[in-house]
Order: structure tokens, then C-alpha cells, then sequence
């Protein structure tokens, strides 16, 4: 089944700003440790190597009170993770709609970005600092 995502649900520190995403790119990644030895006769790597987790965000830019930029302001101030809930589509979580959560860090906020006659929008990177639950029930 294809799915074209119109809908995508993000809080981030109890702030839901799922209104406001213009594209979303969450990527799990895990280091593969080489293993080779000598006498290999072809790389050999480890399966169970650590988890890395990044979530990086284009909203439309808004700069009034309790909008994207008063929000991310404060997260980037932070010094400590925050919780986050992302899924797919704003419906509850199931099989077809898995959710996603975690702590996390603000770790990149571009707040101003555009051309002349652009909206105005914004970037924002959001380091995972733990594990990653992914739920269905």
C-alpha cells in the first residue's frame, strides 16, 4: 500500500506542530563496527553496532506568540531532552500508522531562511539523545 503523507502528527515538548510542517525526513541509522581480520577475504562487519536517531523538520515560519518560532526558540534553549510523538498520519497509532517516540535535543534551528517573495520557513534538527520506541497498539 502507498502512502502519500498530508497529514503527519509531531509534538515535540508537548507542543503539537504537526500545522506547520512542510517536509519531514526522520532517519534511524546503526554503525556496522568492521570486523574484518586478517585472512578475510571480504569486509565483515558487526550487526549490533549503535543507534543514532535524527529528525529534521522545514516549517512555514511564523513569528507570533505560541507559533513555530516562540516554540523552537524555547526548545533550543533547553538543557535538557524533551519527548517527542511522530506518526505518519494525524489518526490514532496503528499497523498502518506506527508511532514513533523518543527524547530528543534541538540541535540545529534556522530561524529565518527563504528567497525574496518566499514564504518564509525554517529548519530545525532534532538529535535523538536515547532509543527510539516505535508502537502500532
Amino acid at each position: 500500500m502507498a502512502l502519500v503523507l498530508k497529514n503527519v502528527h509531531l509534538t515535540v515538548n508537548s507542543v503539537d506542530l504537526s500545522a506547520s510542517i512542510q517536509q519531514i525526513s526522520f532517519d534511524r541509522v546503526k554503525d556496522t563496527p568492521q570486523s574484518t581480520a586478517m585472512g578475510d577475504d571480504s569486509h565483515e562487519y558487526l550487526a549490533d553496532g549503535l543507534k543514532n536517531s535524527t529528525m529534521t523538520v522545514t516549517f512555514r515560519q511564523d513569528y507570533a506568540a505560541g507559533t513555530v518560532d516562540a516554540s523552537l526558540d524555547v526548545m533550543y534553549d533547553l538543557t535538557a531532552a524533551f519527548a517527542y510523538v511522530l506518526r505518519p498520519d494525524a489518526a490514532v497509532k496503528g499497523v498502518n500508522n506506527p508511532e514513533f517516540t523518543g527524547n530528543t535535543i534541538l540541535q540545529t534551528y534556522n530561524a529565518v531562511g527563504g528567497s525574496v517573495g518566499d514564504q518564509a520557513q525554517t529548519s530545525a534538527t532534532f538529535q535523538n539523545t536515547a532509543d527510539v520506541t516505535r508502537a502500532v497498539a
